[in-house]
């Protein structure tokens, strides 16, 4: 059941590009152009998706990205997500995240930390890290950064081939309100859409 409602979502997601405003298409499209450049050079790429404390958005671009990466066949790619620190994942990111089709089960290893899963065979790691964590590769990589505080604050990622900006509004600001299910849904949804239409463009 939950590997049907998740395809319903790819499909709703992948069928939505029209709603991403003009200015931001022109910032994904450059985006492209700078992975599809990395990817001329070598063809596996990892995607390690940056925010302050990697509990909310980066864990949605990082999971999208996942999925997105088998969506399109895109086999190639592998993605990461982390903070400038360590802290856990937002329960209201979990939440939509199972609100949205993904099955969720807790990590046997991990504490704080839970895996997500995409049909059969895509299981994903999701729990809070620093981006010196050892469980990140540090091969040819491109830093996405998903907020604006870990675009201007981050310290350089010397393994990063290529830093570029994807800059999501934060859901946390909805924490403890009436609406954060909504909210978080939003955003989340946002972030696939994006994630999904730079995924649609690469270089199978």
């Amino acid at each position: 059941m939950f590997y049907d409602q998740i395809q319903l979502f790819c499909s709703e997601i992948t069928s939505s590009y029209s709603y991403i405003p003009s200015s931001r298409l022109v910032l994904l499209d450059g985006i492209v152009l700078e992975i599809n450049k990395l990817r001329d050079n070598k063809k596996d790429l990892n995607f390690l998706f940056v925010c302050t404390h990697n509990s909310r958005r980066s864990q949605f671009a990082n999971v999208w990205a996942e999925i997105a990466a088998a969506f399109y066949n895109l086999n190639s790619i592998k993605s990461y997500s982390c903070g400038t620190e360590r802290s856990i994942v937002s329960e209201n990111t979990i939440q939509a995240f199972e609100d949205l089709g993904l099955q969720i089960k807790d990590h046997p290893n991990i504490n704080n930390a839970f895996l997500a899963f995409y049909g059969k065979e895509l299981c994903i790691d999701v729990f809070s890290k620093k981006y010196s964590d050892a469980s990140i590769s540090k091969e040819n990589t491109i830093a996405m950064m998903t907020c604006s505080d870990a675009d201007k604050n981050c310290p350089i990622i010397p393994y990063a081939k290529n830093k570029v900006s994807l800059n999501f509004k934060d859901p946390k600001r909805f924490d403890n309100t009436s609406s954060f299910k909504t909210e978080y849904q939003k955003t989340a949804k946002e972030i696939a859409r994006e994630i999904f239409y730079i995924f649609s463009k690469l270089k199978s």
